[in-house]
Formats: structure tokens, sequence, C-alpha cells
């Protein structure tokens, strides 16, 4: 049987000092995955036509959708059984979500490759080579966002990282090397981000022990499925609906401004990435840190110092984006995407709408309360449709910027919401496992 590291049998005792290092650590990891990413979300917008980068950005918007049930049935639930109920056989357990996670992907990967042969076959083939490139890669992609989650549940963010740093020397060394060469495109982008994901997750595999193999027959945890399926139904209903305003925009503007629209609002996005990816950083460790306070006074304390760090953090970033926004898109683009600068202010009121909606989402989901979390993203989901419709034809991609805001804060202040009747009403009780 494989062995697992000895933290694997508990996690660390949530100290100041602990909290400290493992959120420097974090960040650090973040930073570094986030920040390859970035720079290579910024090289494709500099160096692509705006048609072929909205076909880049259109098809990791189907690809994100279709990741929502690895996230919500897979990477998600670890975090919170992980270090609760199966932190006493940690590895076992680790060995049978590798497992599933290769079956999933098969699945999510054959659909990619569909999805793109019919864009190719009714005439959209920038879109078709992207999504047929990306499904080829999804299997990889997904399986690095998958062995950085159980660094976390081990107390050890310090693997993460150091994946992190591997992963983003890669991206950033090969999208030079491509781009050099003539090579850099959509598809190009993608194969490059599929090996650059499978050379740091073979290597977080083998630092942390984890296995492909069955486990024994009759293994108790050869399959979690039920365990992850009754925590997992609702949060992938909801993250399936917090797809709808994040990335709805991405699918509508190319109707009304062509795929150019699509690379522009993508341009746009790409500089709330640094703040999504700090309060990215943050969630692994909140989640766990909220389940093992539940029922006891800590828990709201730990929420409530989570959302004024993540309120600041936005705020601070709204202030600079709105201050320094335009001048950095010109140094960034080449200038391809200036006529779009001023909209970057409204834009960048959503660092302070995620930040809200991270804490609160993150506060339900250690209650395990993820249908309140489905519920409140519907009312999100509704919101950026409606605002969609109403706007984009309107005013374009300004009118994406002022959606994405108000379904964003919608979402915030219905979770957040959710959270103060529980409260008001004394229902955060523990009963077992579950909370009510």
């Amino acid at each position: 049987m494989t062995t697992a590291p000895p933290a694997a049998t508990g996690t660390p005792r949530m100290t100041l000092q602990v909290w400290v290092s493992q959120g420097i650590w974090a960040v650090v990891d973040q930073g570094l995955f986030a920040s390859s990413n970035f720079i290579l979300n910024v090289l494709l917008a500099r160096w692509l036509a705006p048609d072929e980068y909205g076909a880049f950005t259109i098809a990791f918007s189907i690809f994100l959708l279709l990741a929502t049930s690895h996230s919500s049935l897979v990477q998600e639930p670890m975090l919170v059984f992980g270090p609760g109920r199966f932190s006493d056989r940690f590895a076992r357990y680790l060995d049978s979500i590798v497992l599933e996670h290769w079956r999933l992907t098969a699945l999510l990967g054959t659909l990619l490759v569909l999805v793109g042969v019919g864009a190719w076959v009714v005439g959209k083939k920038p879109v078709g080579e992207a999504t047929v490139a990306l499904g080829l890669a999804c299997p990889f992609i997904l399986l690095q966002w998958l062995m950085r989650r159980p660094c976390y549940v081990l107390g050890k963010p310090q693997l993460a990282a150091l994946a992190g740093g591997g992963y983003a020397v890669l991206v950033i060394l090969g999208a030079y090397s491509l781009a050099s060469w003539g090579l850099l495109s959509a598809p190009s982008a993608f194969g490059l981000m599929g090996l650059a994901s499978a050379a740091a997750a073979l290597w977080l595999a083998s630092r942390l022990g984890v296995r492909v193999a069955p486990a024994a027959k009759g293994d108790p945890l050869m399959a979690p499925r039920r365990e992850h399926w009754e925590y997992g139904r609702w949060g992938l209903a909801a993250a399936a609906m917090n797809w709808v305003p994040a990335n709805v925009y991405f699918v509508l503007l190319p109707i009304w401004g062509g795929l150019a629209a699509a690379g522009a609002f993508r341009a746009l996005c790409n500089f709330l990435l640094p703040i999504v990816n700090l309060y990215a950083a943050f969630g692994p460790l909140l989640l766990p840190a909220l389940v093992r306070a539940r029922g006891a006074p800590a828990f709201r304390g730990r929420a409530q110092k989570a959302a004024i760090g993540f309120l600041g953090g936005g705020v601070l970033s709204w202030a600079l984006l709105a201050l320094f926004g335009q001048q950095l898109m010109a140094w960034l683009y080449a200038g391809k995407y200036d006529a779009f600068g001023p909209d970057l202010a409204w834009l960048g009121a959503a660092s302070v709408t995620f930040g809200l909606a991270a804490v609160a989402e993150g506060a339900l989901r250690a209650l395990e309360r993820p249908n309140l979390v489905f519920w409140s993203n519907t009312g999100s989901g509704v919101v950026a449709l409606t605002l969609a419709v109403l706007l984009v034809p309107r005013l374009g991609v300004l009118g994406a910027c002022l959606g994405l805001v108000a379904s964003s804060m919608t979402a915030g202040v219905l979770m957040s919401r959710q959270l103060w009747i529980r409260r008001a009403n004394a229902a955060w009780r523990q009963d077992g496992s579950r909370w009510r």
C-alpha cells in the first residue's frame, strides 16, 4: 500500500505562525501559477490577431464549464473530507481520487474534442482547432489542479509552490520559444499548458506517493463516489451556475461584436487575475481552517478576518486599476486594445465583489451547505444573463464589464445573507459531521 508523508495522518495546528508560513507559501504558489498563465495570456493578446485570441478565450470558457464537474466532484470534496473524515487514511483516499480523475477527464477531454470538431464543421475553424487541442490537454491541466490540493490538506503548500515554479518556467520559456519560431497560436498554447501541467503534476505525485493503480478489491476507499457525490452534487450545480456570470459574455459578445470583442473583454479581464488568484491562493487554506473550526467561536472570527483581508485587497486592486490601468494596457498590449482602456475602471470594481463572494462561499462550503451556494449563484446567473441581453447589444464590451460586476455583487450579497440568517436563527450547530 502506498505510504504518505507523516502529515497525511494529521494536519498542523493552525497557530498564527503556521498561518503566516503557509499563507506566504500559498501566495508564492498561486503567484507563480497565476503569473505564468497571465504572461501567456498577455503574449497571446499582444501577438495574436484579435480573432484568434477570441477563439482561445471561447475555447477556454467551454473548458471551464466542463471543468466544474472536476472541481466540484473531485477537488473540492477533498479539501472538506481530507482534513476531516479521511484524515487517518489520506494516502488511500488520495489514490482513489486520482483514479477517479482519470475516468472523469477521459470523458471531459472527449467532449471537448467533439465540440471542437463540431465548431470546425460549421465553419468556426479557429474555435474548433483551439477546442480540439484543449481537449487533448484537458486531463493533464486538471491533474495539476488536483495534485496541488493535497499539499494544502497536508499543510505543505511549499510543495505546490515548487511545482508552480517549475510550471511557470516551462510555460514562459515555452511561449517565447514558440513565438520566436513563429509557432505561437491558440492550439500550441493549449498544448504547452498541457505539457507543463503534466510535468508539474508528475513531480507532485512522486513527492506525495500517489499511485494510479486500482486499490485492493473491496477497499471502501476504492471509489469515494458516494461521499463526494453527496457533497458535490450541489457544488456541481453551484459551480455550473457560477460559470454563467463569469463566462457568458465571452460566448455572447461574438454575436454582436465578433471574436475580436471576446478577445478585447478577455484582455481587460486579465487585469483581474492578480487579485483573483490572490483570493484563490488563500482559498485552500481558508476552507480546511473553517472546517476545523465548525461549532467553535473561532469559525466566525476566521471568516470575519478573511473578509476584511479579501475586501481590503479588492479595494486596493480597484484603485490601482482606476489610476494606472490604461497605461498598463497600452504597455502590455502594444496599443492594440487602447480603445477599451476607459472600461477597465468599471471592471476593476469586480476586485471587491469577487472578494465578498469568495469568503461567503468558503464559509457556506465549510458548513457543507453547497446548496445555498447554488441558489445564490443561480440568482447571480439570472442577473448576468439579463444584463448580457440588455447591455451587451447596446454597450458592447462596457456592457459586459458592468454585467460582470453586478452579477458578482449579487452572488456575494446573497451568500452573505444566507450566513447571516443562519447566525440570526442560531442554526449554526453541529449534528455529527453535518451542519443544518
